[in-house]
């Protein structure tokens, strides 16, 4: 039996990297168990030098590459209707047919986006 992937799709354009990291490990912690494998945008395009100044489009492509070849499940974070990137990747989601799941933005409970 393979371990279920899952991909967090988080806002970042526009915000403070620092504070999307941290959320982006907040959230890796919180649904991360050793029954599955969990990614962000930041385990899949690194920097070695720590500064992301690739084109957007890297990232992005990194992110949908993963979301069809890898994922099974996709979990967006709060604020991701307002993120062109986000609503990119819940577009694939929904065409490759993964699992989505929302944080809800007042109370963070997870919840599953039905067909």
């Amino acid at each position: 039996m393979t371990k279920p992937v899952i991909y967090i799709s988080i806002p970042i354009s526009g915000r403070n990297l620092e504070h999307v990291m941290c959320r982006c490990k907040e959230l890796k912690d919180r649904f991360k168990t050793k029954h599955n494998i969990i990614a962000t945008p930041f385990d899949l395009v690194t920097d070695e030098d720590g500064i992301y100044n690739k084109p957007y489009g890297v990232y992005m492509g990194a992110d949908i590459q993963f979301i069809i070849d890898e994922a099974d499940i996709v979990i967006f974070d709060k604020g991701y209707s307002d993120s062109r990137g986000c609503l990119l990747e819940c577009r694939c989601a929904e065409l490759y047919n993964k699992t989505i799941m929302l944080i809800d933005d007042e109370d963070e409970t997870l919840s599953l986006v039905e067909e």
